[in-house]
């Protein structure tokens, strides 16, 4: 059985449509875990309502604490042998757990992971075919974390390991145990806290090249914008080298060029919404400058990474500019 948690939060306007595509799955061996937290609209009524309707769904409430204390309240009430996540704006594809379940079985994999689609609400779902003969790649721990940190595609299929929670099917045992990784409550960029930690702990992960999730895209989504909030990736990916110090150069070498990019995608933005931050900028600065060779030399790092390093050797104001008026 598969356990599917689903953290919700003032999500009556996209739950039921969330809710659809789990009812929806050729697999049909799960439990849904609603976890209501601390929602003011009618979330709760509906998680209720749906609880009722069908004994496969249990219906939680808590005080609003935030997607990671939900999930790792969800994760201690799981009964099934694996579980994924899936937020209450977002969409299964029809043949997710059957598909994943397959990979988990076929790869003896403790860790699954798929691609998404982004949507938005007008959007017509035509979903996937998926083949009989799923086409997967598995990789050890080093590799699992060179792919997770570098974001580039890793073969000619597609296939992509991101740093979502959700579009993966993960073993409970990942998840269970004194020295299991757990969601970091209060912050956010809380899936790029915890997914290493996750595939270290499972040994690596099987990649799937398939778009089995939807992810909806909404008019002012927090990746796009400046928010106070965003500065906690930079202390996400500080700990992320810090951690990680221990593993092979190729990880580290790897880290730290998500870390750069972290903090160039901060500085990026703070330019952009022409804001005044000196002490996010300098600490920006540091890291972009320590690490610019580096990640300039590392033909594993992205395009856009390589020529943020370059222009990072042309000074704060050119930067400043530059930024402004491209994409870079």
């Amino acid at each position: 059985m598969v356990s599917i948690i689903v953290p919700a939060y003032n999500a009556e306007q996209y739950l039921e449509r969330t809710i659809s595509s789990i009812l929806s799955q050729s697999e049909t061996d799960w439990e849904l875990l609603l976890i209501d937290d601390g929602s003011t609209d009618t979330t709760p009524a509906l998680c209720r309502k749906y609880a009722a309707d069908d004994p496969r769904i249990r219906a939680y409430h808590q005080a609003n604490a935030g997607p990671s204390a939900a999930r790792n309240y969800g994760i201690s009430l799981a009964r099934g042998e694996y579980l994924t996540f899936l937020d209450a704006d977002d969409i299964l594809h029809p043949d997710f757990l059957e598909v994943t379940l397959q990979a988990a079985s076929e790869c003896n994999a403790r860790i699954v992971a798929t691609s998404f689609y982004n949507f938005h609400q007008d959007t017509e779902i035509r979903h996937q075919p998926i083949p009989s003969t799923l086409h997967a790649l598995t990789l050890d721990t080093g590799h699992a974390l060179q792919a997770l940190f570098y974001q580039k595609k890793l073969d000619e299929k597609g296939t992509f390991l991101d740093t979502s929670a959700w579009d993966k099917l993960f073993r409970r045992d990942v998840w269970v145990g004194e020295d299991a990784p757990k969601f970091r409550e209060g912050i956010r960029y809380e899936d790029l806290d915890v997914i290493y930690q996750a595939i270290i702990c499972a040994g690596g992960v099987t990649c799937l090249p398939y778009k089995m999730m939807g992810y909806r895209q909404h008019q002012q989504s927090f990746i796009h914008t400046f928010s106070e909030s965003r500065r906690d990736v930079l202390d996400v990916t500080d700990k992320i080298v810090t951690d990680l110090a221990d593993m092979s150069r190729d990880v580290i070498k790897a880290a730290k060029t998500r870390r750069f990019a972290a903090h160039y995608n901060i500085l990026n933005l703070l330019y952009r919404a022409h804001r005044q931050d000196t002490a996010t900028e300098e600490r920006c600065l540091k890291v972009i400058r320590e690490n610019r060779r580096d990640v300039l030399f590392n033909r594993h790092a992205r395009l856009q990474d390589r020529a943020g390093a370059l222009l990072a050797y042309l000074g704060q104001r050119a930067m400043r500019i530059i930024v402004r008026l491209t994409r870079i």
